[in-house]
């Protein structure tokens, strides 16, 4: 073998624009010096706008004295909110309909209500689940509310077992478009597995008709085998409310 050594200020292709060094199967070994790079190694590449798990990641491995390694996606750690589904009235309706807000992928759910406001003051909101049929009316919701009004200390408390529907307020709920009527977080667990009765808590807050701010929490269940694919909101009253409403998947793992 012969070995030697080369000391250059600059190497030009004899044609076109590609340089080789070395053949297939040799060792170019840069590690003795610094190496620059043009950033359009990476900006001047295909943006990627959805990654899949065999994607990869190249690193410097803090543990192995910073050799290169990949990651993939996969072996990232993942968690969080995954948006599913929402509406807005966008105006006053008899009852606003979340459909397709649960799905087979996700176990435990985040329901968002951020604005429900009565056309006319003084109703109680109503709550009942759906499956692809429609509204499940049947004697199955057991729950319990309890609220405090924050100006005069009064409890404002609802509780049912073999209920038609969750009831969120005995007080009533005040119809000013700039309070935007109540507004609820809750979590729904198991809503779509139909061997299991499905879990609800969560907390709410709401100006009622006589002007105090009420909040307080809620727990529920449908204590049915239904599989579950979203949630409707409707007044007591029968009459219409105008609403917006989101359910986001959580992440388990």
């Amino acid at each position: 073998s012969m070995t030697s050594e080369l000391k250059v200020d600059k190497i030009t292709p004899a044609s076109g624009t590609n340089t080789q060094i070395g053949e297939a199967g040799d060792t170019t070994n840069l590690s003795a010096g610094t190496v620059t790079l043009p950033t359009t190694i990476i900006t001047g590449q295909t943006e990627k706008t959805t990654l899949v798990d065999a994607d990869k990641f190249l690193i410097s491995d803090s543990a192995a004295s910073g050799a290169f390694k990949y990651v993939q996606k996969s072996n990232l750690p993942s968690g969080g909110l995954v948006p599913i589904a929402q509406v807005d009235s966008g105006g006053n309706v008899g009852a606003v309909v979340l459909d397709n807000a649960f799905t087979a992928t996700y176990t435990n759910y985040l329901v968002i209500v951020d604005k429900c406001i009565p056309a006319s003051g003084g109703a109680s909101i109503y709550m009942q689940f759906r499956d692809e049929s429609g509204g499940l009316g049947g004697s199955d919701y057991g729950y319990s509310n309890r609220a405090l009004l924050a100006s005069n200390g009064t409890e404002d408390n609802s509780d049912g077992d073999g209920q038609t529907q969750f009831k969120f307020a005995s007080g009533g709920i005040g119809n000013l478009s700039n309070k935007l009527g109540m507004r609820m977080a809750i979590h729904v667990q198991d809503p779509y597995t139909s061997s299991v009765y499905t879990g609800y808590h969560g907390t709410y807050g709401y100006i009622n008709n006589s002007g105090y701010a009420v909040h307080g929490y809620l727990g529920g269940l449908y204590a049915q085998n239904d599989s579950i694919r979203g949630l409707q909101l409707y007044l007591n009253t029968g009459g219409n409310l105008n609403a917006r409403i989101k359910s986001y998947g959580i992440v388990d793992s």
